[in-house]
């Protein structure tokens, strides 16, 4: 009902319209008596949230699992050596009860090359060794193309929900590494940035303070030279001066 509505309807039954403090579309409006029950309600409301937290955290931690925890797993074994039918029979299995949500186990087997008995020459022992390093590279291989047909042929069923809890921990914590590790490295290269800039700040004031020296080296130059000019012109007056009076002085003499 509207807002209006329901505000009629606590004046005609003398009753409060109180509006409860959740988040929820449409919100929770409740008549009482009483203003202190509100808080029994909020209280209750608070507890039936929590509640349906949990059980939905519960439910997140069973999907995270693809089998229980708790039942044995089922064992099955391959061998490199073994025919083909054998091989596809033996996936099957393992696919029939990896889809049945139970624990199974893959046990890949590479039997070693039968014994063959050689001379007690040097270059027989040498043949076997070279033998057995190519029989142990043939049988790694082997190995790796079985790993990778299951691989191929369970990529359907293997999904990031599969994973236990401490698989998908493990992830969260690598990513967590790489992205303090990302910003690590925008730190490092931000504090570069600032000392560059310093280092420009720092070049182009000395180099002001450098320009500023010579403008005061100059200027005193100039005065240096105006002030020796003026000397020297002064002392020049004094000696035409003393001349002159000289002059005159002789002058005087041959008159008497």
């Amino acid at each position: 009902m509207s807002s209006a509505a329901a505000a009629q309807i606590a004046r005609q039954q003398q009753q409060q319209l109180l509006l409860l403090p959740v988040n929820t579309t449409p919100p929770v409006c409740v008549l009482v008596q009483d203003p202190s029950l509100l808080l029994s309600r909020l209280q209750q409301h608070q507890q039936q949230q929590q509640q349906q937290q949990q059980q939905q955290q519960q439910q997140q931690q069973q999907q995270q699992y693809c089998y229980d925890p708790a039942a044995k797993p089922k064992t099955f074994r391959i061998s490199t050596a073994a025919a083909k039918q054998d091989t596809q029979r033996v996936l099957q299995q393992l696919r029939s009860i990896l889809l049945q949500q139970r624990r199974a186990e893959l046990e890949i087997i590479s039997p070693p090359p039968p014994h063959r008995p050689t001379a007690a020459a040097a270059a027989a022992a040498a043949a076997a060794a070279a033998a057995a390093a190519a029989a142990a590279a043939e049988r790694a291989l082997q190995v790796e193309a079985l790993v990778r047909e299951v691989v191929l042929q369970n990529r359907d069923i293997a999904k990031a929900t599969n994973l236990p809890l401490n698989v998908a921990a493990l992830l969260r914590q690598q990513q967590q590494q790489q992205q303090q590790k990302q910003q690590q490295k925008q730190q490092k290269h931000q504090q570069q940035q600032q000392q560059k800039q310093k280092y420009i700040s720092s070049s182009s004031s000395s180099s002001n303070s450098s320009s500023r020296a010579s403008a005061v080296a100059t200027t005193a130059g100039a005065a240096t030279a105006a002030a020796v000019a003026t000397a020297t012109g002064e002392a020049t007056a004094a000696a035409g001066a003393a001349a002159a009076a000289a002059a005159a002085a002789a002058a005087v003499d041959k008159a008497s």
